[in-house]
């Protein structure tokens, strides 16, 4: 069986608070009259409170104006004023995607007891920069891990993509129980700030946010292991016991029929841009519970069975149709409302930010891990808290 060594998360050094980047959002859109009204009745209703980016340069503060806080974008001067190019936002990913990523690494692989040389597996979650050589390699040569360490990177995959990480890092710990698999989960949304006056894209701009997370997993220790007689397995193999407290127990995918359109994250020519119907809360209300009951019920499984949720914040009426869809009380989605309140969406990072929320309460008993992304399509992980 698979098991979380450690959960680290990291934010960029500075952030700022809702009402000062609303005050941003309309030098930045030019809105009319109806449609500031409109613009401020999303900003407050996001459920976000606080957000932190690469690009500020000091956080929120009496002692500056909010538009002194950063200097990438500019106030909108024409119709035609799109903001930076998708070239100039990718000059920011690279400068600082890979130091988010290799400070989140470190503390993840102190907190498990790993050092990086014995990482033999690495595997990268990001969609919103491209670069190579890329994250993977930087955090391999700056924390000195070896040169045959086994890469994967999981691109473009929205939202869920810490889920189909954790398949990927279980396919590979139960092929070969010796591996330590790390991974990197890093995305820094305010690159791909839209200053097209949309629905979506204003909807975009108000949730979401940077961040990183860094996961160990390992294989669980066989029980006889103490007795092995030449001693290899526990030499290459050395036990945190402290951190050997979540297990995972399996995966789920699910593609909702007829839904290509629902959500899209496409490359344009200023940054990438996000697309989202209006009625994907109603699709999840409604198409999740049939076949998440199904999945659940492979593991012998009910929703009752459940202790502990870590749902994707991937706004308000998201995590209200996933309640609704599954009947499930409110106070079981308040960790995912309180990362979200604290850090915005963050794209793939924030399940282990929620997961890691959780984890420090000290829970026992079954957690499901949970989000959605470009499909539609939702992954899910079935883990154990002991």
């Amino acid at each position: 069986m698979t098991t979380v060594r450690s959960i680290a998360t990291q934010t960029p050094p500075y952030s700022i608070n809702q009402e000062d980047a609303l005050h941003i959002a309309k030098l930045r859109n030019q809105p009319r009259d109806s449609q500031e009204f409109w613009m401020r009745a999303i900003y407050n209703k996001s459920g976000v409170q606080e957000r932190y980016s690469v690009l500020l340069e000091q956080s929120s503060s009496h002692l500056t104006s909010p538009e002194q806080r950063q200097s990438f974008y500019n106030d909108k001067t024409a119709p035609h004023d799109l903001g930076p190019t998708t070239g100039q936002r990718m000059q920011r990913y690279n400068q600082h995607a890979p130091k988010l990523a290799v400070q989140v690494c470190e503390t993840a692989l102190n907190e498990a007891s790993i050092t990086a040389s014995e990482i033999t597996h690495l595997i990268t979650v990001s969609c919103t920069g491209f670069a190579a050589p890329g994250v993977d390699i930087h955090i391999i040569q700056q924390l000195a891990m070896r040169n045959d360490v086994a890469r994967t990177h999981i691109g473009f995959m929205g939202c869920h993509g810490a889920m189909n990480a954790l398949r990927v890092a279980d396919h590979i710990v139960r092929a070969n129980p010796l591996a330590k698999v790390l991974i990197c989960a890093v995305e820094l949304c305010s690159l791909h700030y839209q200053y097209d006056f949309q629905p979506d894209q204003i909807i975009a701009n108000a949730l979401f946010a940077d961040g990183a997370a860094a996961v160990c997993l390992t294989a669980d220790l066989p029980s006889d292991a103490s007795n092995n007689i030449n001693g290899s397995l526990t030499a290459n193999f050395p036990v945190n016991h402290a951190s050997s407290t979540l297990k995972l127990l399996g995966n789920g995918s699910h593609l909702f029929p007829n839904t290509l359109e629902a959500m899209t994250w496409q490359v344009r020519d200023h940054g990438f841009a996000m697309s989202l119907s209006p009625h994907v809360p109603e699709l999840i209300e409604s198409q999740l519970k049939p076949w998440f009951e199904t999945w659940l019920s492979t593991f012998g499984l009910t929703v009752a069975d459940i202790e502990h949720w870590a749902i994707h914040p991937g706004g308000p009426r998201i995590l209200d149709a996933v309640l609704n869809s599954l009947s499930l009380a409110q106070e079981k989605a308040e960790t995912s409302r309180e990362v979200l309140r604290c850090f915005g969406n963050m794209s793939s990072p924030t399940s282990f930010f929620v997961l890691h929320a959780l984890q420090s309460q000290r829970p026992q008993g079954k957690c499901v891990m949970l989000g959605f992304g470009p499909g539609l399509a939702v992954e899910t992980a079935l883990l154990e808290f002991q």
